[in-house]
């Protein structure tokens, strides 16, 4: 228990960390498969693919970011903000570039990019506790349906 506190000032700080990494692993998986797309909105229907890709492989961290209860950390507000802010940060240049390419405007990009995290997040959770739909074909299809509705 001591040793924990040689390398991190507290529970809150290695969770905070612990966090990062994960998104990072996830952001270099996105990032690595998008790298030859122009920006805009198909790479940001693909982004989203991958966000939802990575989580199925890795359903525990899933749980971890979206589910476990934040009651108990001090710092549950970063943490909170770092997790929900998540998806948007992924898509950001995108976004930047569909606003100067008149494809939205501010305003539709934040409404969008709102209901693309609501979106995809709800679609994980139904998917990786309940197996709703049951196939992971199934819920590509219903996924990627569901994306490109919001994005286009």
């Amino acid at each position: 228990f001591a040793t924990i506190y040689h390398y991190f000032k507290d529970v809150q700080e290695l969770i905070f960390l612990c966090v990062q990494d994960f998104q990072e692993e996830c952001r270099e998986l996105v990032e690595s498969g998008t790298v030859d797309q122009s920006p805009g909105r198909e790479r940001i229907i693909k982004k989203a693919s991958l966000f939802m890709r990575y989580f199925v492989e890795y359903p525990g961290i899933f749980e971890l970011l979206y589910l476990e209860r934040m009651t108990d950390i001090e710092l549950k507000q970063p943490v909170s903000e770092l997790i929900y802010t998540f998806m948007a940060r992924l898509c950001q240049p995108d976004w930047e570039f569909c606003i100067r390419e008149k494809m939205y405007s501010p305003e539709e990009a934040v409404a969008c990019q709102t209901e693309l995290n609501y979106a995809v997040t709800g679609m994980l959770l139904h998917y990786i506790n309940r197996r709703q739909p049951v196939t992971y074909d199934e819920f590509l299809s219903i996924s990627a349906t569901q994306v490109e509705r919001i994005v286009r």
